[in-house]
């Protein structure tokens, strides 16, 4: 599925199977419980804003984060192996355990 710069405000995405899912631009991601989606894997997540959202044990392999915002997330005991983050935001990310994590590209301070 596409949701490209849609507006998902009041959606609610707990328990979907979101894999590979393009989520280019969407806009208050943060508000659909995407934190308590069936499976993220493979997602494209460019350009969305993260900031400070409790993302941690979620399988988030082979995700896109280009140019995505997730300062201040908790990105703790994720599995991040083929996740691509070239121009996201990682500012006071906790990574705490997460694994296959390549922030080549990122923003880290």
């Amino acid at each position: 599925a596409q949701f490209w710069g849609v507006d998902l405000q009041g959606l609610n995405l707990s328990g979907f199977d979101l894999s590979n899912c393009d989520f280019e631009e969407a806009k208050n991601l943060k508000e659909t419980h995407i934190e308590k989606a069936q499976s993220l894997q493979g997602a494209i997540f460019n350009g969305v804003d993260f900031a400070g959202l409790n993302l941690s044990g979620i399988d988030l392999s082979n995700c896109n984060f280009e140019d995505a915002n997730l300062e201040d997330a908790n990105l703790t005991h994720v599995n991040l192996t083929g996740a691509k983050f070239e121009g996201a935001d990682l500012r006071g990310a906790t990574l705490t355990g997460a694994i296959g994590a390549v922030l080549t590209g990122a923003i880290l301070k």
